[in-house]
């Protein structure tokens, strides 16, 4: 039988040897391309390699394509021996390089250190997100890829989604024999030297914290902490939480989070995730929040300024038409009494009019118009109301009926909520034009809620009852079951901007 592996690859060199096999660089002859070919050392059938060489696989075809895991391309038997084709790697190994600095004496500086931490991490976030953990993290599995540069002089990559798209410098995690699924962990131990203490012990709850403690000493031994111990006392005190000796001087952060990295309780560790969104490894995460924050404040001002100019100008009008000013409120002096000012527009309105002995309907219908589009911050006639209600959208303004609370806030989608009071003004009738009737005034709870990041929490921070807001956003409409298994229906503003119209914000201690 033909060999694929001859027909189809021309082999250049062996560029590794590892417990699996030997791996060779070699050109395929169809594209020119240059991959990487795994060889296991011995027939597979039966043998614990088999196991190892089938994991690969499955792990590959689970987890498909990212910056920072080597790329899997396709894998067979030939003569009982597994072939697994995968990217070939022109910066070797991790483990290639720091064994030529210990020769050299040269180390990798804080920011390269900082530099693969947080690609690995990348790496690492990927594979847990997928339901697998890795399980023999190390050196000799933390691939580097050299980015080319084209003709016209750019670098060429594979497009990162959030890794360091300005890095010549690529880091891979490599060589998946280990990789298990986090809620049906089938755990084949990697090198004891990098192994966790809850894993030698058979405690499979925290299995990603497990791949955190192995990057920590991975990138101790890029800082040229040199050789970590198999087993011995030295063991036992890096399992103890202490990183073992590092011959340069690294920021205390930057040690803090490796020393946290290798936490004996896997609960304390941080997740691949939080080390991606970490400030000792991206500082610009924290200076873009903060931004963000003031950007939203200014945009808070602006708003107040624009309703405040608008409040003006009506102000102008009321003094212009004379049919607007007739219902302007009555005991609007300096020495007006509480309860003169505490009358409704529309109330006042008729009043006048009355005296005046202007047609009532047209009086009322000129009301009602102002009422829905006159809210004058500075009034204390009109303490709240709807403002404008449609089928999607609404805008409120009212009064905020309890402190806000944060739920979610360690999940995917953290939600700031709290209630906010209206009151809802309308004449009593069949239908608006009707004429009869009073003016009434309702008092509505609503429940708000706010999902958009920097809003959500400049809102958690500064709302507090009694504030007086303007709140736009969409209706939310739905069901729940209650105790008595009874189906309701909820109602909820999912709100996108709010605007502080009173003196008593002040930011929670």
């Amino acid at each position: 039988m033909v060999s694929r592996y001859m027909n189809e690859f021309l082999e250049l060199e062996k560029i590794g040897v590892g417990e699996f096999g030997s791996v060779y660089k070699c050109i395929k002859r169809l594209d020119g391309c240059v991959y990487a070919l795994k060889r296991s050392k011995r027939p597979l059938a039966g043998s614990s390699d088999e196991q190892m060489a089938l994991r690969e696989v499955y792990a590959h075809a689970v987890l498909g394509h990212h910056p920072h895991v080597v790329r899997y391309y396709s894998a067979w038997a030939e003569d009982d021996h597994m072939i697994i084709q995968n990217e070939h790697c022109n910066g070797g190994s991790l483990q290639d390089v720091i064994l030529e600095n210990l020769k050299t004496g040269d180390y990798f500086k804080e920011s390269e250190l900082k530099e693969i931490l947080l690609q690995v991490s990348m790496g690492l976030k990927y594979i847990h997100t997928s339901g697998l953990v890795h399980m023999d993290i190390k050196p000799s599995n933390i691939f580097i890829c050299h980015k080319l540069i084209g003709p016209a002089g750019q670098e060429e990559s594979d497009g990162e989604e959030e890794g360091f798209a300005s890095s010549s410098v690529v880091y891979k995690i490599g060589d998946l024999g280990h990789v298990t699924s986090i809620t049906n962990p089938q755990v084949e131990e990697g090198d004891c030297r990098f192994l966790a203490n809850e894993v030698l012990q058979e405690q499979y709850c925290y299995l990603p914290k497990a791949d955190i403690f192995a990057l920590s000493l991975t990138i101790a031994q890029a800082a040229g902490c040199g050789p970590l111990p198999a087993n011995d006392t030295m063991w036992h005190h890096i399992r103890e939480g202490n990183l073992p000796p590092i011959p340069q001087l690294l920021s205390h952060s930057f040690t803090q989070l490796l020393k946290l990295m290798i936490h004996p309780d896997p609960v304390a560790r941080p997740s691949a995730t939080a080390l991606t969104k970490h400030p000792v490894l991206r500082p610009s995460l924290g200076k873009a929040a903060q931004l963000q924050k003031q950007l939203n404040m200014e945009r808070f001002k602006t708003a107040m300024l624009e309703r405040e100019l608008r409040a003006a100008r009506l102000a102008q009008t009321f003094k212009k038409d004379p049919l607007l000013e007739c219902i302007r409120p009555q005991g609007s002096g300096a020495h007006s009494n509480q309860k003169n000012r505490k009358k409704l527009l529309v109330g006042q309105a008729e009043g006048k009019e009355r005296r005046r002995g202007a047609p009532r309907a047209k009086v009322v219908r000129v009301a009602v118009q102002v009422l829905r589009q006159f809210v004058r911050h500075e009034s204390e006639s009109v303490t709240s109301l709807v403002l404008e209600r449609s089928l999607n959208r609404v805008q409120l303004l009212g009064r905020v009926g309890q402190d806000p609370v944060m739920r979610q806030a360690e999940g995917k989608n953290p939600v700031t909520i709290f209630s906010l009071a209206t009151n809802e003004m309308w004449r009593s009738g069949e239908s608006e034009a009707f004429q009869g009737g009073d003016i009434s005034q309702k008092t509505t709870w609503h429940r708000i809620s706010v999902f958009r990041p920097g809003l959500r929490d400049l809102a958690y921070q500064y709302v507090r009852k009694g504030v007086r807001i303007f709140v736009e956003g969409k209706i939310d409409y739905g069901e729940y079951v209650d105790k008595n298994n009874v189906r309701r229906q909820a109602t909820t503003i999912v709100a996108d901007n709010i605007i502080f119209l009173s003196d008593l914000v002040k930011e929670k201690e």
